[in-house]
């Protein structure tokens, strides 16, 4: 159905979307989003139960890894701050 803009300009009405028991489009797609998230975290936490001693193995190596790039950062740091 066409109306009458108030500038003369004819648009089109478009109808409001229809509220539900789960609310609009988007609550529908938080809940969804919400309900994977669970799943996920249950299933990977089930695998870290699981794979225990590779999980530390990986966490101790992140660890390490992290370490060295610190070490990185600050000699090179440290090296910018002796030219000056």
């Amino acid at each position: 159905m066409l109306t009458q803009h108030p500038e003369g300009v004819d648009t089109l009405n478009t109808p409001q979307p229809e509220e539900t028991i789960w609310g609009s489009g988007m609550d529908k797609t938080g809940i969804g989003a919400v309900i994977i998230g669970l799943v996920l975290c249950v299933l990977g936490m089930y695998a870290i139960w699981v794979f225990l001693p590779e999980a530390i193995a990986v966490v101790k190596g992140l660890i390490g890894i992290v370490g060295v790039l610190i070490g990185i950062m600050l000699l090179v740091f440290g090296i910018l701050i002796i030219k000056e």
